[in-house]
């Protein structure tokens, strides 16, 4: 990917990072995560190898080599490739009762192990079973929900915005993209993330046709955010334009927070902290579940697996209780 800013912060490491990913319409995802927790079960060693979690090492003890408890880095790449394989098939194993009592710290570290550029069926499958074990830290959650509370209630009280609601069928692309960036910088504001621009942009598949699958996108490597000009039912509608527009902007809020931990820049303390750190193990590096990943998939699954993952079930909260709070209702139309 061309024109990324040279500059040397935590986000530029993640979005550099992010470039080998490959995903459709040039969304690419950064970083690597790692953690350590204890949090053993019945059905695992109560070792604690090396700096291993105990409640993995048993993944470990099976592969018989003492090569698995180094750092990565000294592994060659066929034990590499091995240790990931192995945890991926352990993790697919796992009942959803012992996903349940697994630590963030346990998961982040499980896809940590199994997440590469290049992953096989087994790994994506392990992966989307991590993401459909996580919900939303609870502390960021009340957070995200006064924020986006007073997000509404702002845009709701603004003039401009209610006006080009009531004309939205009969305003041209550009005057719609202005009102749409209107409201991605009052979420920037309220939620406390900077700005990026937004385009109007044809989606493409990766063989050249029209992918109307998507509604929009956010760059990270670009920081922007694109709305698709194949999908006109997006912005033929001004509840899923605010919906699509919220949505992205959300993910640019989750890459920054992402940056902020990766950058030390967040305390535990901080009621975005675990959140932030489930963010960035999302954007890492064979962290982002994508809707079309393994064509050996039933697509339903593949769909479920890419709306469970923690960026998009936040954007998607933020999205749809937006865009629908701002959706001309049938007693508003007929004058109560």
């Amino acid at each position: 990917m061309t024109n990324i800013i040279d500059r040397q912060s935590a986000r530029d490491v993640l979005a550099k990072a992010w470039i080998s990913t490959n995903l459709n319409f040039g969304l690419e995802k950064p970083g690597r995560a790692f953690s350590s927790c204890s949090k053993p079960s019945e059905m695992w060693f109560s070792a604690n190898e090396g700096n291993l979690p105990s409640s993995i090492v048993q993944v470990f003890l099976q592969m018989n080599s003492q090569k698995v408890y180094g750092p990565l880095r000294e592994l060659d790449n066929s034990a590499f490739d091995e240790r990931k394989k192995i945890v991926a098939e352990k993790v697919n194993l796992f009942t959803k009762n012992e996903m349940s009592i697994l630590s963030t710290d346990d998961k982040i570290f499980l896809l940590n192990e199994i997440s590469s550029k290049k992953m096989s069926s087994e790994q994506m499958k392990a992966r989307r079973k991590i993401y459909k074990s996580f919900s939303l830290d609870q502390r960021f959650a009340a957070w995200d929900e006064m924020k986006r509370e007073k997000l509404i209630n702002e845009l709701k009280a603004d003039g401009e915005i209610l006006d080009a609601r009531e004309k939205w069928k009969s305003l041209t692309d550009a005057e719609r993209i202005k009102i749409l960036t209107k409201v991605a910088s009052i979420q920037a504001r309220i939620y406390g993330f900077y700005e990026v621009p937004i385009y109007l942009r044809c989606f493409t598949k990766s063989d050249g046709t029209e992918d109307k699958s998507y509604h929009g996108g956010y760059d990270i490597g670009r920081e922007e955010i694109s709305i698709n000009l194949n999908d006109r039912s997006t912005l033929e509608s001004f509840s899923e334009s605010i919906n699509t527009i919220t949505h992205e902007s959300a993910h640019n809020m989750q890459a920054q927070l992402a940056s902020d931990f990766y950058g030390n820049k967040l305390t535990p303390d901080d009621e975005r902290y675990n959140q932030a750190k489930i963010f960035y193990a999302n954007w890492a590096t064979g962290g982002y579940v994508t809707r079309y990943e393994d064509p050996s998939e039933y697509q339903i699954i593949l769909d479920a697996g890419y709306k469970n993952q923690p960026v998009e079930v936040q954007a998607r909260k933020t999205g749809d209780a937006v865009g629908a709070a701002l959706e001309i209702g049938l007693l508003e139309k007929i004058g109560f």
